[in-house]
């Protein structure tokens, strides 16, 4: 298996990846006002490629709540360790969607003990310690978006795609040579997101479930993710050449009102699909 996690104290522009059937496009970097304090992203980017199929996950730290980068860093590699898991091939949505609320509740008493355990700078204003540690116990936060693709095979002829999100990250689905149509609903209000000390707050994980290659089509298309840092992407429904795209990341980190920026694309390519569940090479 290979795995590959961003770091959230270095910024990483515009790489490419291949494994398989998969081709991706990676980038996460942090605000103008996070370089320059030498202070680690809230964005966390992390995916992994096994024996046909990929994981991944790319989580949003709330900026607002106790050390936001710690949320998403906890919860994405939780997050990809919950997807490893083949299970059933086509379980019950519903079923799943307990499974992964049950999942994310239950990491609060871990997550809370890692919380703890951090340790505030004294070289810190007096202040902003007490700040800090009132923010402790709200806990540490963030919103995520998540998937696992699974190219077809003997006992999934069709393959799967399955996606899950919370919060306000985007998230596309697009034919070939294209960024397809946005599938989160992003609103004005505080988004929905996971709290290391209270689990799920304001609203439950929304999922998807699907075939990846219904009726034999062998032109899959694309997985499209990024955070709200990179929300200038929204417009474009054409995929940017890889020069274009680094330029947008810089443009909207490091604007006055920059955020961190992060942005996971993933190109699922099968040159045939047999009619006996294989994918053809």
């Amino acid at each position: 298996m290979t795995r590959i996690e961003l770091p959230q104290d270095e910024d990483i522009y515009l790489r490419s990846h291949t494994s398989g059937a998969f081709a991706l496009r990676y980038a996460s970097v942090r605000s103008g006002e996070s370089r320059d304090s030498d202070q680690p992203g809230q964005d966390f980017v992390s995916f992994a490629a096994g024996e046909g199929y990929l994981t991944f996950a790319v989580c949003d730290g709330v900026g607002q709540s106790f050390y936001g980068d710690l949320a998403a860093r906890f919860l994405g590699r939780h997050l990809l360790g919950w997807l490893d898991d083949d299970g059933e091939s086509l379980p019950d949505i519903e079923r799943l969607a307990e499974e992964l609320t049950a999942f994310l509740e239950a990491l609060t008493n871990e997550a809370t003990r890692e919380v703890a355990s951090v340790v505030i700078s004294p070289d810190l204003p007096e202040l902003l310690r007490e700040v800090l540690e009132e923010k402790r116990e709200w806990g540490s936060e963030t919103t995520f978006v998540c998937g696992r693709i699974d190219l077809p095979r003997d006992d999934l002829p069709e393959g799967r795609l399955l996606l899950c999100w919370l919060g306000d990250s985007r998230l596309r689905l697009g034919k070939r040579n294209t960024w397809g149509r946005q599938i989160v609903e992003v609103t004005d209000e505080s988004p929905d997101r996971w709290s290391s000390a209270r689990g799920l707050v304001k609203g439950t994980p929304r999922l998807t479930l699907q075939p990846l290659v219904p009726e034999g089509l062998t032109n899959v298309g694309n997985v499209l993710v990024y955070t709200d840092g990179l929300k200038l992407l929204d417009k474009h429904t054409i995929p940017l050449g890889g020069k274009d795209l680094d330029d947008l990341i810089v443009e909207a980190s490091s604007s006055l009102q920059g955020d961190d920026a992060s942005v996971l694309e993933i190109e699922i390519g099968l040159r045939q699909v047999k009619t006996d569940g294989g994918a053809g090479v």
